[in-house]
């Protein structure tokens, strides 16, 4: 079963930001064992973050990773463009919408309203929990034969999402 990694952000793609996600994941996904050929750099837009999946899922690729784009805003699309290229609806999760408002209240200070974009997660997805930050990422068995994860931009974030739940996880299917 092989894996891809997606890293979402014009910021990465214009050289801004230095992309140690894709290097910590490919390491990760050595340590498990499981097999990766190709990682993508996209920008922030609907349409060739839908061509990164496609592109991906033509290649067989088999458990799809993305970093990036689940903040709270407008250019942070990878939710609900993975929902949308599938066709399948964004659910809020009132456990998620209350996560974010109690880490702000614990800074004294109140969730923006944008911060709810958050708790929108695709329909039969499963919430990968973020104990770092507002951004939680998920974990969908979209199929017997594709796994979609989605993890923040924000590395230490996604390095403790990484270990914390999505390693138990990709264990659990047999993997690693």
């Amino acid at each position: 079963m092989t894996a891809e990694i997606i890293c979402v952000g014009t910021e990465l793609l214009l050289g801004y930001i230095i992309n140690s996600n894709a290097q910590f994941l490919a390491q990760q996904l050595a340590l498990l064992g499981i097999p990766h050929y190709y990682q993508m750099v996209v920008g922030d837009n609907r349409d060739r973050i839908k061509q990164a999946i496609a592109i991906a899922i033509d290649r067989g690729s088999k458990i799809l990773i993305f970093t990036g784009g689940l903040g709270p805003t407008p250019d942070d699309l990878t939710c609900e463009t993975i929902a949308d290229f599938f066709g399948v609806p964004l659910v809020e999760e009132r456990e998620v919408l209350a996560d974010i408002a109690q880490k702000y209240a614990s800074r004294g200070s109140k969730m923006n309203p944008s911060n709810r974009k958050q708790a929108l997660i695709p329909q039969s997805a499963s919430v990968l929990p973020n104990p770092a930050g507002t951004a939680p990422g998920i974990i969908w068995q979209k199929s017997a034969d594709l796994t979609i994860l989605t993890f923040p931009g924000v590395p230490s974030e996604m390095h403790r999402m990484w270990r914390e739940t999505a390693v138990p996880y990709l264990k659990s299917k047999g993997l690693g």
